[in-house]
């Protein structure tokens, strides 16, 4: 745990210059969260993609994997999101949901 006025000065900088700071609790649309499940899924099966295909050569299996391997993890993204979006342990500076 970080302690004293000095660090805690140094956190709040650190969250302000990085933009993650709020007064407000930041709610994200399930647009939004698919949006960037989609981005990252791109980069990430690309990669995938190359290791198998650098690994293989067959280009039948880069198909086959690459497209199991959007799918589910776009899915299993979303819902990794969506229930952290739910969690407000470790959110600093927010107050609380109305209902």
């Amino acid at each position: 745990m970080i302690r004293g006025l000095g660090a805690s000065i140094n956190v709040w900088w650190l969250y302000g210059l990085l933009g993650c700071y709020t007064r407000q609790r930041m709610h994200e649309s399930h647009t939004r969260s698919i949006l960037k499940g989609i981005t990252w899924r791109v980069i990430a099966s690309v990669t995938t993609m190359t290791v198998v295909y650098v690994m293989t050569g067959d280009l039948t299996l880069v198909a086959s994997v690459g497209a199991i391997d959007i799918l589910a993890k776009i899915f299993f993204y979303y819902l990794h999101e969506r229930t952290w979006g739910k969690i407000t342990w470790g959110v600093l500076g927010t107050e609380p949901r109305s209902k």
